[in-house]
């Protein structure tokens, strides 16, 4: 959107792009020069990128300018679902200066539209899945479980839990091959800090989706990141694989294509 970005990477976990942008790597629990490299940035506003994991307290660097941070730090990681993890973490981050922001307010065109993305459409029995993969995850979600499932002509093939989408939907390849049944479904949930934690698709979604057979991706619209649009919708649509952003109760689903461009 145009306004000037400072980035703080974890070492170990920066991608190449980040040369192109003035950045400090830190390593992961030393708050103190994180954030010392922000303030001397001129940074207020903090967004989070990428899976905010739950680490080891072994992965953990304090050092001794950390010391004051490490009651709440090992806290935030010891106890309490992600949900409760989040909200610590953006109370913490707030505490010591700094306004959190979500991807909604800085970037909303990542966000997946409502409608069909790219060619192919889903046939009725993709759409009552749809409605009960929207169920499920919105139950899970409540729960502090996960954000995705599986659903494949009725029946539940998986939910996603602390392994991820990735591992899940590898575990579904190994129950089919379904043929082009069946849908992933992701939602936001409703009890964890929309700002921190959406849910992601990426390239990587579609090919785990495509090697295990199914018909096509359900992800719930405006709520639901996604990680280079023209190379998923071009995945998806040489697959035959739908890919539809959903909203409302049961996930109603929008028959108008989205444009690319």
């Amino acid at each position: 959107n145009g306004r000037p970005v400072f980035i703080v990477a974890r070492k170990g976990a920066a991608s190449a792009g980040l040369e192109s942008f003035p950045h400090r790597i830190v390593d992961l629990g030393d708050i103190h020069t994180a954030s010392k490299a922000l303030r001397e940035a001129g940074c207020r506003e903090l967004v989070f990128i990428g899976k905010i994991g739950r680490p080891r307290p072994s992965e953990l660097r304090f050092g001794w300018r950390n010391i004051r941070y490490m009651p709440r730090i090992m806290k935030m990681i010891m106890g309490g679902g992600d949900a409760g993890q989040l909200h610590k973490l953006a109370a913490f981050t707030e505490s010591i200066g700094f306004q959190v922001v979500g991807v909604t307010d800085v970037a909303p065109e990542l966000l997946a539209p409502l409608g069909i993305l790219g060619a192919c459409q889903p046939v009725e029995a993709d759409r009552r899945d749809l409605a009960q993969g929207w169920r499920i995850a919105d139950r899970l979600g409540e729960l502090d479980i996960g954000q995705g499932c599986v659903v494949v002509r009725g029946r539940v093939l998986a939910v996603e839990a602390a392994e991820g989408t990735d591992a899940m939907l590898e575990r579904v390849a190994g129950l089919g091959p379904w043929d082009g049944a069946g849908i992933l479904l992701k939602k936001s949930s409703s009890i964890q800090d929309s700002r921190m934690d959406l849910p992601v698709v990426g390239p990587r979604t579609v090919e785990l989706a495509i090697r295990a057979g199914l018909g096509g991706i359900g992800l719930e619209a405006g709520k639901t990141i996604i990680h280079d649009l023209e190379t998923v919708t071009g995945l998806a649509d040489r697959a035959g694989l739908f890919i539809s952003g959903l909203a409302g109760e049961g996930g109603e689903l929008s028959d108008t294509a989205h444009q690319q461009g």
